[in-house]
């Protein structure tokens, strides 16, 4: 991963500066995952079940992320 995850306090860190450095990481995934899709879903011509199979995989992992943050 580019960029550390903060587990435990290492010194200099705080906690607002290790949430600020997460919160940057995350935001700059989710940039990439949705450009991702976007790309696939105008370029995956013709379709084949192996791209409905690794959309099926995607959904299941973001339902679990979905319910990690709270989202209905």
């Amino acid at each position: 991963m580019e960029n550390p995850h903060y587990e435990a306090a290492p010194r200099g860190v705080t906690p607002e500066n290790a949430y600020e450095q997460n919160h940057a990481t995350l935001l700059m995934l989710m940039g990439r995952i949705n450009g991702l899709l976007a790309a696939n879903y105008r370029t995956n011509r013709p379709r084949e079940w192996e791209h409905i199979g690794r959309q099926e995989e995607v959904i299941a992992i973001l339902r679990g992320v979905a319910e990690l943050l709270g989202v209905q």
